[in-house]
């Protein structure tokens, strides 16, 4: 939710231009979630963090999450970096906005090409102009 909010331009992360805005003017506003492990952690109503190991709160909160991004016009891509739970990666593709912009890297060198194949999508997604 920070990397949604730090998107938006709601306090406290003040924005030049609101998502929508921002698209009708050729922008992209992205996200990249990279987990290396499952989702073992879930915010109590308190604002506390629990375990949760079986992935109980965490998985259902995290789809919530990746709908709400993606239906606010927020592009993500997903990487899975040495992940070898086919849970945690079915939900970090899951949460990937296609299946384009879902990415498993298992090594350093496998990780670097992925980034290197996110720039070009994104490079090829926007076209910058000034």
């Amino acid at each position: 939710m920070w990397g949604l909010r730090m998107l938006t331009g709601n306090a406290p992360f003040p924005a030049d231009q609101s998502i929508s805005g921002f698209a009708a003017s050729g922008g992209l506003k992205t996200i990249i979630l990279m987990s290396d492990g499952a989702n073992t952690l879930a915010p109590e109503v308190t604002g506390q963090i629990e375990d949760d190991l079986d992935g109980s709160i965490a998985n259902p909160n995290t789809r919530e999450i990746c709908r709400t991004i993606k239906g606010r016009g927020v592009e993500i891509y997903t990487v899975a970096y040495n992940i070898t739970d086919i849970d945690t990666a079915a939900l970090l593709e899951a949460c990937a906005s296609s299946e384009s912009r879902f990415f498993a890297a298992s090594s350093t060198d496998e990780l670097k090409a992925v980034f290197e194949q996110i720039t070009k999508q994104l490079q090829r997604d926007i076209a910058v102009s000034g």
